[in-house]
């Protein structure tokens, strides 16, 4: 989903200040809102500048905003991290219950950190991968799974894996 946040940018001098080069580096996943530009800021003056970003994975996504005056420019790094999506509700007792979820592509294998042998099941329970571990880590070949929902049991805990 599209997530955005603000950035708060004063003019310390005391002339009014045109801003019309904002521009982030990249400009793949991050984005400014053209409504902002240009930007107009009186002397003292601050303004909170909107960045969006649209995260298509979890992990990390960089980028550098970069707003250019008469002065000279000056850039500023992002960094935005992601993790899996996780399922989260509270039961009619109050307890909550969170689900770990696994995502992985067709056709591609999911490497898990884990010394114990890893089952893949449908949703009625029956086993239809059984993926042994080395001790460390144990691969499951998507290839063979259609897109859905599995439940994904590794080390006696259950989470859930999504095949894309």
């Amino acid at each position: 989903t599209l997530h955005c946040d603000t950035i708060e940018v004063t003019n310390p001098s005391s002339d009014t200040l045109w801003l019309d080069d904002i521009v982030l580096a990249r400009n793949v996943e991050w984005s400014l809102p053209q409504h902002q530009r240009p930007l107009r800021l009186l002397p003292g003056q601050r303004h909170l500048l909107v960045v969006c970003w649209y995260a298509t994975a979890h992990g990390s996504y960089h980028d550098t905003l970069c707003i250019v005056t008469p002065c000279g420019s000056a850039c500023l790094p992002l960094l935005l991290q992601t993790r899996p999506t996780q399922w989260r509700a509270i039961s009619r007792c109050g307890v909550a219950v969170e689900t770990p979820i696994e995502v992985a592509d067709q056709g591609q294998s999911l490497l898990l950190q884990t010394p114990a042998t890893v089952r893949v099941r449908d949703c009625l329970g029956r086993i239809l991968l059984e993926c042994p571990s080395d001790g460390q880590t144990a691969s499951i070949p998507t290839a063979s799974l259609l897109p859905g929902l599995y439940i994904l049991d590794r080390d006696g805990s259950p989470a859930l894996l999504l095949v894309r």
